[in-house]
Parts: structure tokens; sequence; C-alpha cells
């Protein structure tokens, strides 16, 4: 009898953890971030298709964009979440510079909030001359109290 109930048991995990895709979380650098997103991959995809992104509070992070006029940087984020479930976005936007290969702060990070299920990111900073310039969008998407992070990068402009 035990080994009958032990081989049902062994039958049903099997059964369970046999997926028709598979989930990867998907954690940004906030140590302290309560929820993380899921990546699912649908059995059907194939190389040439990418990943398709599902968060909880975030329907799309749609442009993420660099232009530099000058020293003049302009940073492009705009973030839409769910009708009737996200109550609030944050985003951070940090300009980057890349010196000898690593990515460091060029200017201090600049945030807009919104109590919207949408918000766009339109700020300036000044870049540096002679290098790379990148942007760290860090997007906080909130629902109520719990809240969803993730972290997107611009396109790279040389200054």
């Amino acid at each position: 009898m035990c080994k009958k109930f032990m081989a049902f048991i062994l039958v049903i995990a099997i059964l369970v953890s046999f997926p028709m895709g598979f989930v990867a979380t998907a954690s940004g650098d906030d140590e302290t971030m309560p929820r993380e997103s899921e990546v699912i991959v649908a059995e059907n995809d194939s190389e040439e298709d990418p990943p398709v992104f599902r968060y909880s509070y975030i329907a799309s992070i749609g442009i993420k964009s660099l232009s530099i006029s000058g020293t003049t940087a302009t940073m492009i984020c705009r973030v839409t979440g769910f009708s009737g479930i996200t109550t609030k976005i944050v985003i951070e936007g940090t300009l980057q510079k890349s010196v000898s290969g690593t990515w460091s702060t060029a200017a201090p990070m600049i945030s807009t909030t919104t109590n919207s299920y949408t918000a766009t990111f339109n700020k300036t900073a000044t870049a540096t001359k002679g290098y790379n310039h990148r942007v760290k969008f860090v997007v906080k998407a909130y629902s109520g109290t719990s809240v969803e992070t993730v972290t997107v990068y611009s396109n790279t402009v040389f200054c």
C-alpha cells in the first residue's frame, strides 16, 4: 500500500512539473523588490520569436529613448499600466556614461510620478562630451501598496 501511494505521489509530481512552456522570473537591481515579474515563453516560440513579457501592473513600456543635442540629453520613457489595476507609476531615469567599458552615473537620478495607469518621463540632463551615454530607467508600477519594479535601458548615444 505504501509503495503504491509513493508511486502515485511521484506520478502526480511529474505531471505537475511537466510544463507546457516555462516561467523565468526577471528581477531588477533592487533586492527589496516585493514582487517579481514573469517572463512567459510559450511552447511554440522559436528562436526567431522574442519571449512574451507579462507583468502584473505594466501593460507596456513603450519608448525608451535618449537623444543628445550639444550636451543636452533628452530622456523619454512611456509606460502604460492596466486601467482599474495600476494605481500609480514612478519612472526614475539616470543618465549613464561609459568609461573604459563600464557604465557609471553621468547625472543625478530624476524621477516622475503619476497617480494613474499611464506615465511619460520627459526630462533633460547634461551629457559629457567624448563619451557614450544611455539612460537607465527604473519603472515602479503600483496596485494599491503592491509594487512591481522593472529596469530597462535606452539606446546608446555618443556625445
